[in-house]
């Protein structure tokens, strides 16, 4: 028999004997039920199929399968993927790139005013000092108000990278930034393209690694 689809095996307390008309008899009823005994007087009975009434296959043990109308024990169904969530909030912008060595297309220009009230003879001015704002572009713009000539031979050294540039004026002064000239520190000297070609506006950047003002391009 079946009860709620649990297998339930039936033994008949009959003896075996089939020339037995008792258990001839009993063997004739069931199988006007549709159901055979067989020789060991156990009934015979189906498992289920989708049209038939019948037992539930074996599950093999286990808590995480489940019969199918189709009679075989399989996993349960998996649930559906959850959601996408939500996009982060934009991150903050970066930082501007650092501008190029050459320095005239980017950054905060800076104006640093010098004046120099040199009388005759020529005068070398030695170490001027510079105060600009660390990573701004400098324009030292120096006016020789005096009578004689004079000329720059260094400026205070400065941070890794530090953009100049210097103006003398006027221009028809005779003022000139001078290469490696020994009466400043080293540090603070310039090195120019060739020792014979000092000019009156110049470019320069400071590098730590040289210990030396290096002269970008003529103005």
């Amino acid at each position: 028999m079946v009860v709620g689809l649990v297998p339930v095996s039936v033994k008949l307390p009959l003896p075996t004997d089939p020339s037995d008309k008792f258990q001839q008899e009993v063997r004739e009823a069931f199988r006007r039920l549709g159901v055979d005994l067989n020789t060991s007087g156990t009934l015979d009975l189906d498992v289920f199929t989708a049209a038939e009434d019948g037992l539930a296959p074996a599950s093999g043990g286990g808590a995480t399968t489940f019969l199918r109308a189709d009679g075989t024990w399989t996993a349960g169904p998996v649930g559906a993927t959850g959601a996408t969530g939500a996009t982060g909030a934009t991150g903050a912008a970066g930082s501007n790139g650092t501008n190029g060595t050459d320095g005239i297309n980017g950054g905060t220009a800076e104006i640093i005013p010098i004046t120099w009230n040199d009388g005759a003879p020529f005068t070398d001015h030695n170490n001027e000092a510079v105060s600009g704002t660390p990573g701004a572009y400098w324009v030292v713009m120096i006016t020789q108000a005096g009578s004689g000539g004079a000329s720059l031979t260094g400026v205070s050294a400065a941070t890794d990278g530090q953009l100049m540039e210097i103006i003398i004026y006027p221009s028809s002064t005779s003022g000139f930034v001078e290469h490696e000239d020994a009466a400043s520190t080293a540090a603070n000297r310039f090195t120019t393209y060739d020792a014979t070609q000092q000019g009156r506006g110049t470019r320069w950047v400071y590098s730590t690694s040289a210990a030396r003002w290096l002269q970008l391009k003529y103005i």
